[in-house]
């Protein structure tokens, strides 16, 4: 499941890259949840035919994200906004005006830390 989870967020970033055929069979599996032999009934060919289409888009897809590596930061960037929100929301129920200061600088080293990346 997770390996499928992984694919369908590649695809939403690098699908544009795949050719049509590809890109169609792989949002069917990924995001479709269809079966290969659904897909294979449902476009007039092979099972095999699928599963090859579908090997290559996923060897595709992690090439990009191994040079790119725009899924990997999505994410990165998605973790750190809720770590951010988190600890907003605790400073708000904080009395003691240093324990609102030491949450700011934690924010603060958030931020710094994706800038330098």
């Amino acid at each position: 499941m997770r390996d499928k989870l992984k694919m369908s967020l590649l695809l939403d970033f690098y699908g544009g890259l795949l050719t049509e055929k590809q890109r169609d069979i792989s949002e069917l599996y990924y995001n479709g949840d269809y079966s290969l032999s659904e897909i294979a009934d449902d476009l007039h060919i092979s099972r095999q035919g699928v599963r090859d289409s579908l090997v290559r888009a996923e060897a595709t897809l992690t090439e990009l994200e191994e040079k790119i590596g725009f899924a990997v930061k999505y994410s990165e960037i998605a973790n750190n906004n809720n770590l951010i929100k988190k600890i907003v929301l605790n400073a708000l129920d904080m009395q003691s005006t240093e324990d609102i200061k030491t949450s700011l600088q934690k924010i603060l080293a958030i931020i710094d830390n994706e800038q330098n990346v």
